[in-house]
């Protein structure tokens, strides 16, 4: 953005100079009172006006620059208006005047309004620092001095101007320092493993609320890197040993590198390399790139570091390659390396664990195996990108060789040497041994077994549904056919029940009262008046018989009287009629019947009587009323001139009486028998006595 616009845009954000309060806010004329506003007042803005030094400038074409007075530091930003921006130079003297802003970062930062450059009189005394106070926040924004030990150099390419950085500590105190101008001599100069003194500026990005961030020591001038102790070839440094290394007192920032001979036992590209000797191994973080094999017997050079714990060699390299002999794992199980962790280290050391293969899964690229020992969980992980055996499946029993890393967390923080975890490294594929394949009822295997379960008792349930409601609508169907049929039955019923009641009352009624006409006719007024009368009766008892046959009700005769005695009316009705004898033998207290029983029981007994007179001539006729166990007996007997049952006319010949009294006796659940001779005919009926529930 070209810098008119920036110092309108900050002049709209902050309010300008009519933004101000409407009472004065005291004028800021010391760098301590700009460090102790808060992001509130620095929004306001607060007028400014500082005399001071120029202590750091990227280069001519940027218009910030930092400088200080006595009581500190701070960025100014000079607007593109003013003119002579580019004359200003590293120790001059300047008063400025302006107001505070937070936008762009770093804060406290000053938009300068009005600019008076003053004769260059040299920087000032540098502040003595340490490397650790300044990323504690130590004289921010001034002009410092410390010193420390050069670990690595890069060049910042997307910065402008390009920066040659130096990064100094250990990579969890990194401090970097950045030179503006340097050139070939000076990149040969500061070189890894240097020791340098370094005076520049203390600067650091700021956040929204003014806190310091990513602290770095901005230089003009690689003139202000002074070598203290140059750098030394890693040939020429003395061999230390594992022990004495791995249990040493790393010195930070002062740090020197340190050499160690041993065979690579582990080596991820770009990663990490591992290397075990005669007395120890241990985690080397490589400079660059390198091109060493498992197995090969190298020297190493870096600088030794403390990470949870342990030791390991930061931005080390690596010279004098020779083949050498991978050490023999040791075979160990997983709770002896966490039981054993505080009196036997073997960080970094092969180690042959077996367990189960309990879960696949990746930490960011790296395949890692999740495995079960006894109870305990450990992981194995996998360089990145290499790939996962096939025939690795869960469930496997595995053994690996590897390396041993312990896990020290919040476990560790509260318990001594106590472990969170064991992770073993694995340098290849190869270091994986299949023990025994996984047993073939494996959860996966069990889920689709289910799942397959689960989906054929669905599609039953499925069938099932559909079943039913086809046997539903057939059901329904069956009942509509089923009603039919009985409609039909019922008719067909009602009509023999009709046929059968005219014959077996009716019929024989009607055919009393013609006869007692008959004899009327034949006889005299006087004596043809009771045969009249008897004649009327029976047409009385017709009209009643008709209207109960239509109705189905119980025959007149039983209406207030039971069986035996309703048979008795009827004997004597006949006897009136005709010459014939009828006897009645009828047991006394004969259980109470229901009205249906009484009622076919009684038709069949007339009609047998009716037919022994009119069709077998009988002289006598024996009714037997008898009732034991079994049920209720009903005998007719005459001494008539008998008939062929099997030659008897039936309904289709218009008689109805034989096929009347057999459906009467079926439909109460008995039994009807017919014999019959020349000397007399016997109807036998037996039926059950019903219970009150069998009654319709």
């Amino acid at each position: 953005m070209p810098r008119p616009f920036h110092f309108l845009i900050i002049l709209a954000l902050t309010g300008g100079v009519r933004a101000q309060p409407s009472a004065p806010l005291p004028l800021i004329t010391e760098a301590k009172e700009l460090h102790r506003l808060t992001r509130e007042e620095m929004l306001l803005p607060r007028h400014v006006k500082f005399k001071g030094v120029i202590t750091y400038k990227r280069g001519d074409e940027f218009n910030d620059f930092a400088m200080q007075d006595a009581t500190g530091g701070f960025i100014g930003d000079v607007q593109t208006v003013i003119p002579m921006t580019q004359s200003l130079q590293l120790g001059q003297e300047i008063e400025v005047e302006g107001y505070t802003v937070i936008d762009p970062p770093p804060a406290p930062r000053i938009s300068i309004t009005q600019m008076k450059p003053g004769p260059v009189v040299g920087l000032p005394a540098p502040l003595p620092v340490t490397p650790q106070s300044l990323l504690g926040g130590a004289g921010l924004f001034s002009y410092v001095e410390f010193s420390g030990v050069i670990r690595s150099t890069r060049i910042e390419r997307d910065l402008n101007p390009h920066r040659l950085v130096l990064d100094l500590g250990p990579p969890d105190q990194r401090l970097a320092v950045r030179i503006a101008r340097f050139d070939d001599e000076t990149i040969s100069r500061l070189t890894p493993d240097t020791r340098v003194r370094v005076r520049g500026t203390a600067l650091a990005w700021t956040s929204v609320n003014l806190q310091p961030y990513s602290i770095f020591i901005g230089v003009h001038d690689a003139a202000q890197v002074d070598v203290l102790d140059p750098t030394r070839n890693p040939a020429d440094i003395a061999p230390t040993e594992f022990g004495k290394l791995v249990s040493g007192h790393p010195q930070g920032f002062d740090a020197r590198r340190e050499k160690l001979r041993g065979v690579v036992t582990l080596h991820w590209p770009g990663e990490m390399v591992v290397i075990q000797g005669s007395g120890g191994a241990i985690r080397a973080i490589p400079a660059g790139e390198t091109q060493l094999q498992v197995g090969d017997e190298v020297d190493a050079a870096g600088f030794s570091t403390a990470d949870s714990g342990r030791i390991f060699l930061d931005e080390a390299v690596f010279g004098n390659v020779s083949p050498g002999r991978l050490p023999e794992a040791e075979e160990i199980d997983v709770d002896r390396l966490k039981v054993e962790a505080g009196t036997a280290d073997r960080e970094a050391h092969r180690v042959r664990v077996t367990g189960t293969l309990m879960e696949i899964t990746r930490r960011d690229d790296n395949p890692l195996l999740k495995l079960e020992w006894d109870g305990r969980m450990f992981d194995v992980l996998m360089r990145a990108g290499a790939q996962v055996p096939p025939d690795l499946r869960k469930g496997a029993r595995l053994e690996v060789t590897g390396i041993c890393h312990y896990q020290l967390g919040e476990t560790a923080r509260k318990f001594a040497i106590r472990l969170d975890g064991v992770e073993i490294g694995l340098a290849d594929t190869a270091d994986i041994r299949l023990l025994s394949a996984p047993p073939w009822w494996t959860p996966g295997r069990l889920a689709m077994v289910i799942a397959v379960i689960l989906f054929i008792l669905g599609l039953s349930l499925l069938w099932v549904v559909a079943l039913r409601r086809r046997v539903a609508v057939r059901s329904a169907m069956l009942v509509r056919e089923i009603r039919a049929r009985h409609d039909t039955q019922l008719l067909v019923s009602e009509r023999s029940r009709l046929a059968a009641d005219l014959h077996d009352t009716l019929s024989q009624t009607l055919s009393g009262a013609a006869l007692q006409m008959e004899i009327a006719d034949s006889l005299g007024e006087t004596a043809a008046e009771s045969h009249r009368t008897l004649a009327r009766r029976l047409l009385d008892r017709s009209r009643e018989d008709l209207r109960r046959a239509v109705w189905d009700l119980t025959p007149s005769v039983l209406l207030n009287q039971d069986l035996g005695e309703a048979f008795h009316s009827i004997a004597e009705e006949v006897s009136a009629e005709h010459t014939c004898e009828v006897r009645i033998e009828a047991r006394e207290h004969l259980p109470a019947l229901p009205e249906r029983t009484r009622s076919h029981l009684l038709r069949v007994g007339q009609e047998a009587i009716h037919n022994a007179i009119r069709h077998g001539g009988a002289g006598t006729v024996t009714v037997s009323l008898l009732h034991d166990d079994g049920g209720i007996l009903l005998r007719v007997e005459d001494d008539g001139s008998g008939f062929d049952p099997a030659q008897a006319p039936g309904p289709t010949d218009g008689h109805f009486g034989l096929s009347s009294m057999r459906n009467r006796i079926q439909r109460l659940g008995g039994n009807f028998t017919i014999r019959s001779s020349p000397r007399g005919t016997t109807v036998t009926a037996t039926v059950p006595i019903p219970t009150m529930s069998d009654t319709p």
